[in-house]
């Protein structure tokens, strides 16, 4: 390689006054060739043997082809740009060569005709230049846009006032505006109103200290409705270190927040319903001692004392509350529903008296209901009048100044569903649902009212979960949904019919069941089994409850010994190894200690009879799980209580004498 700049040269070949000399030997960044009419070079600068690789005195005499690559050569793409520069005078492309090392490089080349002094053609000058660095960044720049276009993310660049210079397709998507609407105004258009001035001061702020800001903004979307969106906003700067432009990357997260609003709503409902759940459970030991209570004084009195009707309501108060407690432990329970026979009619009826409480006095409750025939259903009871009173809550808001919510009862001799019934569900029914024989009939109960309705694009999302058209704070979404379930699980079906000011039907269908032969109650002056002086032990927390079930047994003509907790009864059955009769256990004792003291006894003391009570309602701690010999749940009257002991006694003494 030459070590000054300047040009190696061969014989001149007509050209040589013509003025190429000072370009040749200046120092360029240009790879300068002279040829002659055949291509074949001339002259050659030092810059042309960095690019190409090789010195002026290996290439004069030779061609143009002989500098390029295999490649190239073998493409005869300058086969053929040779003949466009002889028939136009003039050429420019890409051409593919190697540097000294062997690497490929890309170089941008134009060959020009050079006339003589009389001028004809004398030869031809080929300018080139290395483009391989900036054709790579030129790519990764297309690239790059590529991806910017293309990315699921909105991108928006801003200059340093705030006024949107780019937004990608992502962000037309998200926003609404397109790329026309949006460049040339300010970023401020997308303001929600969601966040105060301190907010945005404080990212302004941010930015002007050339720091990256990442948070979560709330935008507004060109049809005003609102969207949520993870965002980083970050400076660009230019040459001299000056911010010359803001990004802003940011993610649609209205779904993710969506998502979010309603597993905090669920948690909050699960929590709600474990308050629930405690409040009935304590409420219970209170039911249970009132009942007790009563019980031990109508016991005590004539029937024609003047206090005896007196007790009875208390009781049927007692009774009807026991229903309440019931309705908030099914709220905060998981387990399998508790079905039985039961007459329809008869249950709707009870909960329309309900309803009369719980609606306002200008919605007019108009009942059908007819006592002939007795329609009986297997069914959960509380389950059923959560379906009652919640369509019933629906109505009453579908009528905010009044109106007439009428609830009538039929049958559906053949079972069959009316047409359109299954088209007006989102959903498939299920099997137990669908099927069915002909002949067996069913129980149709329609809650119709005199509301707003709703268009047709609502009532086919209206079992949706957590969708809801009250405002905020009115409603969970979970109401419809939940009344779908309980139909469901009952083997039924039900329909929504509604127009916008027409009101709204609800139709419920519901398989009946043969009538259950009804075993008439006990004698309220029954005893429910005599006691021979047996010992029993009460573990129970609550000394309220305790007391009156030590009372009423021993009222029966047992030895009741009390223990408040498991470890007392441990002990008192350690010191009475073989006195005690039966233990009477409530499971539901702080911590685990119910179910270890129910454990301790299976190991030490299986012949022991256990009578479990629980104020649980998701109990799973039945008679089998636990070999015990009866289960009662909270609250349950004393005459359940000393028939479930003289029972379990009874049946306690058949396994002794069988095994003996």
């Amino acid at each position: 390689m030459k070590e000054a700049s300047g040009v190696r040269a061969g014989k001149r070949c007509g050209v040589a006054n013509y003025p190429l000399n000072s370009i040749l030997d200046s120092d360029t960044d240009y790879a300068l060739a002279v040829t002659d009419l055949d291509f074949r070079i001339i002259q050659y600068n030092s810059t042309a043997e960095r690019l190409f690789g090789y010195k002026a005195e290996e290439v004069i005499g030779r061609t143009v082809q002989d500098i390029l690559s295999q490649e190239e050569v073998a493409a005869e793409r300058f086969d053929r740009a040779i003949k466009a520069v002889e028939r136009d005078g003039r050429w420019e492309y890409d051409i593919k060569v190697e540097d000294p090392q062997g690497k490929p490089r890309l170089v941008h080349s134009a060959m020009i005709a050079l006339p003589g002094e009389d001028g004809e053609r004398k030869g031809y000058i080929l300018i080139s230049r290395d483009v391989t660095e900036a054709k790579r960044a030129e790519r990764e720049r297309a690239i790059l846009a590529t991806v910017v276009e293309q990315t699921a993310e909105a991108v928006v660049i801003t200059d340093t006032a705030g006024t949107i210079q780019y937004v990608n397709p992502a962000f037309e998507r998200i926003s609404g505006y397109t790329r026309r609407e949006a460049v040339g105004r300010n970023s401020r258009v997308l303001k929600s109103g969601k966040h105060d001035e301190a907010f945005y001061r404080d990212l302004w702020d941010t930015l002007t200290r050339r720091e990256v800001w990442a948070g979560r903004l709330v935008n507004k979307r060109k049809d005003g409705t609102l969207y949520h969106m993870e965002s980083t906003i970050f400076p660009i700067r230019d040459a001299s270190g000056a911010v010359s432009n803001f990004v802003a990357v940011g993610t649609d997260i209205t779904h993710e927040v969506a998502l979010e609003a309603r597993l905090q709503q669920a948690q909050k409902l699960e929590a709600i319903g474990m308050l629930a759940s405690g409040v009935a459970h304590d409420f219970n030991n209170l039911l249970t001692a009132i009942s007790g209570y009563v019980g031990l004084a109508k016991m005590t009195l004539a029937k024609t004392h003047p206090a005896m009707r007196s007790l009875e309501m208390v009781e049927k108060a007692a009774q009807q509350a026991s229903s309440v407690t019931g309705s908030l432990l099914m709220f905060g329970r998981t387990a399998d529903s508790d079905r039985l026979p039961l007459i329809l009619g008869r249950l709707v009826s009870e909960s329309i008296s309900l309803l009369r409480g719980v609606l306002p006095t200008s919605v007019d409750i108009v009942e059908d209901i007819p006592s002939k025939p007795e329609l009986w259903v297997d069914a959960d009871a509380t389950q059923l009048r959560q379906v009652l009173l919640n369509v019933a809550v629906n109505a009453r808001d579908a009528m905010p100044d009044g109106g007439q919510l009428r609830i009538s009862l039929g049958q559906d001799r053949d079972g069959r569903q009316r047409e359109g019934q299954r088209s007006s569900l989102p959903f498939p029914l299920p099997s137990g649902a669908e099927a069915g024989e002909a002949e067996s009939a069913h129980a149709v109960l329609v809650l119709e009212d005199t509301g707003s309705g709703m268009p047709e694009e609502v009532r086919l999302r209206v079992f949706e979960p957590f969708f809801t058209t009250k405002p905020r704070g009115r409603g969970t979404g979970l109401g419809m949904s939940v009344i779908h379930g309980i139909v469901s699980a009952h083997q039924g079906t039900i329909e929504v019919e509604s127009a916008c000011g027409q009101g709204t039907r609800v139709t419920i269908t519901l398989p009946c069941c043969a009538p259950e032969v009804i075993t008439p109650a006990p004698d309220q002056e029954s005893t429910g089994g005599q006691g021979q002086g047996e010992t029993i032990i009460i573990v129970e927390d609550n000394a309220q409850v305790r007391s009156i079930m030590t009372s009423t047994l021993r009222a029966h003509g047992y030895e009741v010994v009390q223990a408040a907790g498991g470890e007392e009864a441990a002990v008192l059955l350690e010191a009475q190894p073989f006195s005690v009769g039966l233990v009477v256990l409530d499971l539901d004792l702080p911590g685990q200690e119910g179910l270890s003291c129910l454990a301790e006894i299976r190991k030490t003391r299986p012949e022991i009879p256990v009578v479990i009570i629980t104020g649980s309602a998701d109990c799973e701690c039945g008679v089998e799980e636990h070999e015990a010999d009866v289960l009662l749940q909270k609250p349950f009257r004393m005459l359940d209580l000393t028939s479930a002991v003289a029972g379990a006694l009874e049946k306690a003494d058949m396994t002794h004498e069988t095994a003996t």
